[in-house]
């Protein structure tokens, strides 16, 4: 069964061509549809002794998640004081936002936006009650007022209540 040379990853392609002694990118680009840009970058990598192989990267290092990692992560994310976002209980403790929002989901936490709400004291419960009245009193206001049901308009770019 025969492959169509589509079939074939580019770099293999070009490294055939190569050794076959097709050695500009526009001879790679007739006979093994490679785009010249990368037959070019190909071609640079075969000059310098490297073949069709993938280079190897040495492994990531990854913090080992112990148990006091996960201790630290929970702490921050109990703090009451104030909200916590995942990038910043992240960056606290030297790991990734993911890694930091994998170990709370182990702890049973759950990711939800904040509602802000006003305390509203009865001294304000006053002054609303008496600006009410005073709308309702003065006509010329409403003919400015422009009301819509079920439709948010923001003057930021980010919806309010997400941090």
């Amino acid at each position: 069964m025969k492959k169509n040379i589509t079939e074939i990853s580019q770099k293999v392609r070009a490294w055939i061509l190569w050794e076959a002694g097709h050695r500009t990118a526009k001879s790679m680009f007739r006979r093994g549809k490679i785009l010249i840009r990368k037959a070019e970058r190909y071609i640079a990598d075969f000059r310098k002794g490297l073949d069709w192989k993938r280079k190897s990267y040495p492994p990531r290092i990854k913090r080992k998640q112990t148990k006091t990692i996960f201790q630290k992560v929970e702490r921050k994310a109990q703090n009451r004081r104030r909200a916590q976002s995942l990038r910043s209980i992240a960056t606290s403790n030297q790991i990734s936002p993911t890694t930091a929002g994998k170990i709370l989901k182990s702890k049973g936490f759950l990711y939800s936006s904040i509602n802000k709400r006003l305390k509203i004291t009865d001294s304000k419960k006053k002054k609303r009650v008496e600006w009410v009245r005073l709308m309702f009193e003065d006509n010329s206001v409403w003919e400015r007022i422009f009301i819509t049901d079920k439709c948010s308009f923001w003057l930021g770019r980010s919806k309010p209540n997400k941090l």
